[in-house]
């Protein structure tokens, strides 16, 4: 007696799991590349200013530092500060308080007159409005412009923008900073803090 043939069962398809771990692995190492490239670009409102300071200095404008911390790099600080001891309650306050910062520091060729130094708080003014941004402070004295903007369409109760330009003889500093208002008005406000000594 011939019995008929089983049909065949195909054996279970075995999942591959290295083209999700290869996958992740790709993601890690891109995500940590973009963070460290970003790291060393100036932020939008930092090369906004630096376009100004451009116009306004002909003779030359020379990059000495660039730095530019985002969500990643301001939590990874914040990571490396937890594990240190010696840290002082203010700096972890004040860190906590930052989103995002991003710092430029240059030097003219020669001592800026106060000519380009008009001339660079016009511009700046002007590159500035342009994004919707108002200047809040702006000092000029022998030798020192220095000027603050911030964001005119922000939330006045959520993160505030604001850029920062500092004219001193032949430096020049451009820095903007994203930060929680409330965290940095009671940092301010503490015993010995920068509005204790007004």
């Amino acid at each position: 007696m011939n019995s008929a043939p089983l049909p065949s069962v195909p054996a279970p398809r075995r999942r591959r799991l290295w083209p999700w771990f290869v996958g992740a692995a790709a993601g890690c190492m891109l995500a940590a590349i973009a963070t460290v490239v970003s790291a060393f670009l100036p932020g939008r409102d930092v090369a906004a200013l630096h376009r100004a300071a451009d116009a306004a200095f002909p003779h030359g404008l020379h990059r000495r530092v660039q730095v530019s911390l985002g969500v990643v790099g301001i939590t990874t600080a914040r990571l490396i500060v937890r594990g240190l001891d010696d840290v002082p309650a203010e700096a972890r306050q004040a860190l906590a308080a930052v989103k995002a910062a991003s710092v430029g520091v240059y030097q003219l060729d020669i001592p800026a007159t106060p000519a380009a130094r008009a001339r660079l708080l016009a511009q700046a003014d002007e590159a500035m409005s342009r994004r919707g941004w108002m200047r809040m402070v702006g000092v000029s004295q022998p030798g020192q412009t220095v000027a603050v903007y911030a964001d005119a369409a922000a939330d006045p109760d959520g993160v505030q923008r604001l850029g920062v330009l500092v004219c001193d003889g032949r430096d020049v500093v451009i820095a903007s900073v994203a930060a929680d208002p409330a965290s940095l008005l009671e940092l301010l406000a503490r015993p010995g803090g920068l509005m204790a000594l007004r």
